[in-house]
């Protein structure tokens, strides 16, 4: 992995980071972001296990999984450029809640959460900013998923069906 670099990535470009206040961008800098690749296949993070980075995803899919038994994996949704992954770094018990996948090569930024997290605890402005960015894009998800669920309830209501299992 290749450190990032000011001069290589304008994180600002990216909707998370727009109207960030500068010196905010820069104490993300200064944690020590770094450009990653993976292969399609390969995991960027896997469910249970500790959670100490979020990324940027600047090309590929990502698919964002739940495992569900019989060594089985649902895809509950899936990201692209432009979108931050990962917030289990922020919370305990800094473990993360879902696994993220690789469905094409991925470029990402990679940034580290220790750091970050430290940083928030030391600065409660910055805290303040980049919490609310992550709670933003949370509860966008959350309606996203809410949205799907009555979808397909309305769906197996059409088939005479329960959507829910049980």
């Amino acid at each position: 992995m290749i450190t990032l670099d000011r001069s290589e990535i304008v994180l600002t470009d990216y909707p998370f980071f727009r109207n960030l206040e500068p010196h905010f961008v820069d104490v993300i800098l200064k944690s020590g972001p770094v450009h990653c690749s993976f292969a399609g296949g390969q995991y960027l993070f896997s469910e249970n296990h500790a959670a100490d980075k979020f990324y940027l995803i600047r090309r590929g899919k990502v698919a964002l999984q739940s495992f569900i038994g019989s060594h089985r994996f649902v895809t509950l949704r899936t990201t692209g450029p432009g979108d931050i992954l990962g917030w289990s770094w922020l919370v305990p018990s800094r473990r993360w809640r879902f696994s993220a996948m690789a469905m094409t090569p991925v470029a990402a930024v990679e940034f580290n959460g220790w750091q970050l997290r430290h940083d928030c605890e030391t600065n409660r402005k910055f805290a303040s900013a980049l919490l609310k960015r992550f709670v933003t894009i949370e509860a966008d998800r959350l309606e996203s998923t809410r949205k799907w669920f009555a979808s397909m309830a309305s769906l197996a209501e059409l088939q005479g069906t329960s959507a829910v299992p049980g």
